[in-house]
């Protein structure tokens, strides 16, 4: 399995999209889109990483406070397509770290907000994915043209077995003054037991990414969920220049489900090899540094109508 770190910006957002066979629906609306046939999920979430030190002394936190929600355009009894939107606010607060202001890494809050569309369909035993997606990542001040990234992440997965679903993909993403991206996927979804699962499918969560999550079934409302996720922010600063946050995560989460709609999600992880850069206009870089593992605690309430 190997993911770019762009792959954050066109994560697979409708995250039960793939794991089973999309259930069949009266054959009177299988091919009529309605509020009452098709998912249209909503969610608010935060998280908060406690300070934690930096290279050349001083402390950075984070919070981030997001909501993301999903438009149905269409649903039949074998495909799918949603329309999904995302909201980020992340703010940074900096204590004593670096060097003079407007020389070194100094930003604040960031904006960041991607408009992607899920595509699902299948055929036979195989499913075929994909999810362009368009994104704007900046500071408030920031030239919105200048904000701009995209892409695609696309692939198919073919059931093996009953419990077990697996194929290639591909990511292709440009970068804020960055080369594009072009690297390969491995969907997997494999049902182990009745109650252990493995996927590297994105969950929704406080924290989400590219990685691999292993979920463990406690009954019918509770889940504990075991992950490991790759996670980076590249954003534009009001100046013009580039920042970006990138690190990896590995998180533990309690997820209750007491109904069919609605999911409440508690998250404690600590990131790890975690560092901050800031580049010039062009894309050159002018400061770097490495944090310390963190901790980090996350919650998000979501409902699916």
């Amino acid at each position: 399995m190997c993911f770019s770190q762009s792959a954050v910006a066109g994560e697979w957002k409708q995250d039960d999209a793939w794991k089973s066979e999309p259930s069949p629906l009266p054959e009177r609306d299988s091919q009529r889109v309605t509020w009452e046939n098709t998912p249209a999920p909503i969610g608010i979430g935060a998280l908060f990483e406690m300070p934690t030190s930096v290279d050349g002394g001083g402390e950075v936190s984070r919070l981030l406070l997001k909501v993301d929600a999903g438009v149905p355009l269409f649903r039949s009894d074998r495909s799918r397509a949603v329309l999904s939107v995302d909201y980020r606010f992340y703010g940074y607060d900096f204590d004593n770290v670096f060097r003079e202001e407007g020389v070194g890494i100094d930003w604040d809050e960031v904006h960041e907000f991607t408009l992607s569309l899920p595509l699902i369909t299948e055929r036979n035993l195989w499913l075929i994915l994909a999810n362009p997606s368009l994104q704007f990542s900046g500071e408030g001040d920031a030239s919105l043209e200048d904000t701009i990234s995209g892409g695609l992440i696309a692939g198919a997965a073919y059931r093996i077995t009953e419990n077990l679903r697996m194929g290639p993909g591909f990511g292709v993403f440009s970068q804020i003054e960055d080369q594009v991206s072009l690297f390969p996927i491995l969907f997997l979804d494999w049902q182990i037991t009745d109650r252990l699962s493995l996927t590297t499918r994105p969950t929704k969560g406080a924290v989400d990414g590219p990685g691999f999550t292993l979920d463990y079934s406690l009954d019918d409302e509770w889940t504990l969920q075991f992950s490991g996720q790759y996670d980076s922010l590249r954003f534009r600063l009001e100046d013009g220049r580039v920042g970006e946050d990138r690190g990896v995560n590995a998180l533990a989460s309690v997820v209750w489900r007491p109904s069919r709609s609605w999911e409440v999600k508690g998250t404690m992880g600590t990131s790890l090899a975690s560092e901050l850069h800031l580049e010039d206009g062009g894309g050159n870089e002018i400061d770097e540094a490495a944090k310390d593992p963190s901790l980090f605690f996350g919650l998000r309430v979501g409902y699916r109508f």
